[in-house]
């Protein structure tokens, strides 16, 4: 079940929605990919999404006589100006996008590390800023990854939330009592914190950066949703547990995965920022520089009425 977002960011579970439309599907499917190359022919296009070339055509078509897609000479399609529209709605709907981007390049700059923002909307977390490395580019690595807002996902988000809306997103992962304890528990210390931690393990990081990639391109009806619910499991299970501050300020090098923080709107939190750390030897004093821009940037973030008392 789909659902959509109540007043203090959190999902509400009272209103479904329609099950995806394959047609639609394809059609975002094109312009997604279209993002994330500098043009390509029908043929290629086809093969990557495994599109029947005839339905790419038509596609295409449609999409140029909108002015979404442009030619270049016969064959190769890229993206349109017609696109412009949307992307300035959006910048217009979105007023944190102004400052985003200068934010999270200094962020970078001053950690060396890559950086994003990402949205809280209806039941998907999605990137809406970055800065370093694929920051714009990139295939399900840069500005518009989605992901769904379910454990593992939206973590540093919930620690916010009242307590029913926790619950609610607790529920649409498929959690043992003891997942539910551990979960809570460290909600509780990033609340406190003001901040999350997640552990480093080099020997899985590839496969689970590859397994969130698949997530991210995965569509949400028939075996795609159903492999979607698995990858995510998976991640739940074997991305990386949650350090405490007294762990987090341990002398010695520790492995560190991501620094996350929240944003606020309107006294809630709508936004997180996210530091890819990726280091398995990240010593004390670098961990309390990161966090320290870390929290930086997101009270710079925030609206003037900043973030409700822990």
């Amino acid at each position: 079940m789909a659902v959509r977002q109540t007043p203090d960011g959190a999902p509400a579970d009272d209103e479904r929605v329609e099950p995806a439309s394959p047609p639609t599907d394809r059609v975002v499917r094109v312009l997604n990919l279209l993002v994330d190359v500098d043009g390509a022919t029908v043929t290629e296009i086809a093969a990557r999404l495994g599109l029947n070339r005839s339905t790419c055509t038509a596609i295409l078509s449609t999409l140029e006589q909108r002015g979404w897609v442009t030619r270049r000479g016969a064959r190769v399609y890229g993206l349109g100006d017609g696109v412009l529209s949307l992307a300035e709605a959006v910048r217009t709907r979105l007023p944190i996008l102004r400052s985003a981007a200068a934010v999270l390049d200094e962020l970078t700059e001053r950690t060396g590390c890559r950086s994003t923002l990402s949205r809280a909307d209806g039941d998907h977390l999605t990137i809406i800023a970055a800065a370093g490395e694929s920051a714009r580019s990139g295939p399900n690595r840069g500005i518009g990854n989605r992901v769904p807002l379910r454990p593992p996902f939206g973590t540093v988000l919930a620690a916010w939330w009242p307590e029913a809306e926790r619950t609610r997103w607790m529920d649409r992962s498929d959690l043992t009592a003891a997942d539910r304890a551990e979960l809570d528990a460290y909600l509780d210390a990033v609340r406190r914190n003001g901040f999350g931690a997640r552990q480093f393990d080099p020997a899985n990081q590839p496969a689970l950066a590859l397994i969130q990639d698949l997530v991210a391109t995965l569509g949400g009806s028939g075996e795609q949703s159903d492999l979607r619910e698995d990858l995510v499991r998976i991640l739940h299970s074997h991305g990386g547990s949650g350090y405490t501050l007294d762990e987090l300020d341990a002398p010695g090098p520790l492995g560190i995965s991501y620094l996350v923080a929240p944003v606020f709107e309107d006294g809630a939190p709508r936004y997180q920022i996210e530091l890819h750390v990726l280091r398995g030897d990240v010593d004390r004093d670098e961990r309390r520089r990161y966090v320290e821009l870390l929290l930086g940037a997101a009270r710079e973030l925030s609206d003037p009425r900043g973030q409700p008392s822990a």
